[in-house]
């Protein structure tokens, strides 16, 4: 009665002042570093264009956030806890600072919103007790009996893990509320999609990292791989693209389907010419995920030329058998059989509330046969490995359970839709792209970050837009009236 007096919606009000003190909260893993007067400068000119025209700096961050390339440094000066948690200097990528940007920015106007009469509203939170729970075991691992660094598994448990759901389920879900605004999106990956796919073409003419072996990876820009990362990296953004721009063509009805399709087609055969292990196992499991579904009737009238196409993929199978053989692919190969192994010790350690979050790769400089043999630590080479050395089984059933509550969700959603309708089709696509993120993270080390949760927040988009749930028109205090 007090609030409504004052035409205070407490509903609002309690959710902005949340999402406010989650990004103090975050703020504070960055706090302590000494900004200079032009970045801070430029810091606020960027808040204040974000917080006039909020959906253009949403879409900015979903056009950056592949980009774990860009980082930005800054010294911690004598700030006790920046030395302990960042060594002297936080590294935050240009992905993170947007996003960071876009959320306080959401929270804010969220709570001045909160001063008008409004319609009923709050944040839709898709499975997020559940996602609790996981962040829930990465805070429990500071217990550890193998006394990790509190200060450290704390700040890991807010960023990357609890701050990369915020920004990559929690944002978009809230964001896009219409069909025109998923359509958007979609088409942003698209053309990440074709602008990476012309940049693998073109590496396949400089040899990178990979020496005298042609194989297509991301190209540096001024010294800088935008990726931030090799070939994977780029058969990993492409693994994704690919279904987000024939999702999008099943929403924009008067696109020409034949160019959607050869561009599709360019970004698997880049994606194949990568010749990333990894990434072939994916982009396997996703076109068969398609097979048996969406694409299921024109695979049984198209036996021969489907036949025709495995055929046709021989050449890259003898490709990759040979550069399997290569003295570089056979150390990456023991180096991970490594790290595997590694993992499994840690985990022994402490198998039910792990070593600590964040702790796998400081405890993999201690292992002196790895650092001798293969040279600098680098992280868990697959999301279970990390989750049972870090976390221990507490964390890795946590996991576990998210999954299983979001392959319900995505079987619920699927029971709902008309199976012929366009928009069925463009939700299978989806839960491809986000099948192949997942499968990908079996093999890779981008679990905490937007490449994998962003296709699982377009899945929660998907799911709500394309079942009705709720009326497709942006939120109020998300127009620039409102600012």
């Amino acid at each position: 009665m007090f609030l409504a007096r004052f035409g205070l919606e407490p509903g609002r009000l309690f959710w902005g002042f949340f999402l406010l003190l989650v990004l103090i909260a975050f703020w504070a893993t960055l706090g302590g570093f000494q900004l200079s007067a032009i970045f801070l400068a430029g810091l606020i000119f960027v808040f204040l264009l974000i917080w006039r025209f909020p959906y253009a700096g949403f879409y900015v961050w979903m056009a950056t956030s592949p980009l774990l390339g860009i980082l930005l440094s800054f010294p911690t000066g004598g700030f006790q806890f920046g030395e302990r948690a960042f060594g002297g200097s936080i590294d935050i990528t240009l992905t993170e600072l947007v996003a960071g940007l876009v959320l306080l920015v959401w929270a804010l106007r969220l709570i001045v919103s909160a001063q008008a009469q409004a319609r009923d509203w709050k944040p839709a939170l898709p499975l997020l007790g559940m996602y609790l729970v996981i962040v829930g075991a990465h805070a429990l691992s500071a217990f550890s009996s193998v006394a990790p660094d509190t200060v450290l598994v704390l700040k890991y448990t807010l960023r990357p893990v609890f701050f990369v759901y915020l920004a990559s389920v929690i944002l978009p879900v809230n964001f896009i509320t219409s069909r025109r605004r998923l359509a958007h999106v979609l088409a942003l990956f698209g053309v990440i999609g074709v602008v990476f796919t012309m940049d693998g073409f073109i590496s396949l003419f400089f040899p990178g990292s990979e020496g005298a072996l042609f194989r297509a990876h991301p190209l540096t820009l001024l010294g800088v791989s935008p990726l931030g990362g090799n070939h994977n990296a780029l058969a990993e953004v492409l693994l994704f693209s690919a279904p987000a721009i024939l999702a999008w063509s099943y929403l924009k009805q008067t696109v020409s389907k034949e160019w959607v399709y050869f561009a599709v087609a360019c970004m698997i055969t880049i994606t194949l010419l990568t010749f990333a292990r990894s990434a072939w196992i994916a982009l396997v499991i996703e076109l068969i995920f398609l097979s048996a579904t969406l694409w299921r009737p024109w695979v049984k009238s198209h036996l021969r030329a489907f036949s025709l196409a495995l055929i046709a993929c021989i050449p890259l199978m003898i490709g990759m058998l040979v550069i399997s053989q290569t003295t570089e692919v056979r150390s990456s190969t023991a180096a991970r059989a490594t790290l595997t192994s590694v993992a499994f010790d840690i985990f022994m350690r402490s198998p039910w509330i792990g070593a600590g979050a964040g702790s796998f790769m400081e405890r993999l400089n201690h292992v002196y046969a790895y650092t001798i043999e293969f040279g600098s630590a680098v992280d868990s080479h697959g999301l279970i490995q990390k989750l049972l050395a870090e976390t221990g089984l507490v964390g890795f059933v946590a996991f576990a359970l998210f999954v299983i509550f979001f392959i319900r969700h995505i079987l619920r959603t699927w029971q709902s839709l008309k199976k012929t309708s366009t928009e069925a089709k463009a939700y299978l696509y989806l839960v491809a792209g986000a099948l192949g993120a997942f499968m990908y993270q079996f093999f890779d080390t981008t679990y905490w970050t937007p490449r994998l949760w962003i296709p699982v927040g377009l899945v929660f988009v998907a799911g709500r837009l394309f079942l009705r749930q709720h009326t497709e028109q942006d939120p109020d205090f998300l127009s620039p009236s409102h600012g």
